[in-house]
């Protein structure tokens, strides 16, 4: 079984496409501060994405993680939650869910695994828990939500799952 330990961003994002009760078959973990940026600054606001969340925890389909054990990687202009998410997919050896350039560059010198958004959506595909036209759907929903998505990367996810 796969574990994960997700950043803020591809939490916020698959979030507000209802796709993250789908990852039963990994193990899911949220970091604390990436928790308290999502849902606990999330939820007083309003924001579905929060409550959703929120209500997977209590399904178990997330743990939430504290990291006790900060070792000194030095990893520059990082958030605490962004540096939570390293540290903790290198303490349990996991993929960090993570979207952002810096933060897989920082994750590929430290020979951990990453996996993005879009990722993890077209391994619901190929695990059959959604058909390719869904996964289009819900990356255009993603784009409209505010994911960032360049041109020649939308051409060629679409090109994969047509």
């Amino acid at each position: 079984m796969i574990t994960l330990i997700f950043d803020a961003s591809p939490l916020i994002h698959l979030g507000k496409v209802k796709l993250l009760e789908l990852l039963i078959s990994s193990k899911n973990y949220i970091p604390k501060a990436v928790y308290t940026e999502v849902v606990e600054r999330g939820k007083p606001m309003g924001k579905e994405d929060a409550l959703y969340i929120k209500t997977l925890i209590k399904k178990e389909v997330f743990t939430i993680l504290e990291c006790k054990n900060k070792e000194s990687l030095s990893l520059g202009s990082l958030s605490i939650a962004d540096e939570e998410v390293i540290i903790l997919s290198k303490q349990k050896q996991a993929h960090a869910v993570i979207d952002e350039l810096i933060g897989r560059r920082l994750c590929k010198e430290l020979n951990i695994k990453t996996i993005g958004s879009l990722g993890l959506i077209l391994s619901l595909v190929y695990d059959k828990k959604i058909t390719k036209k869904e996964a289009m759907k819900r990356i255009d929903m993603m784009i409209e939500n505010g994911w960032f998505c360049s041109v020649e990367l939308y051409k060629t996810i679409f090109e994969q799952l047509k």
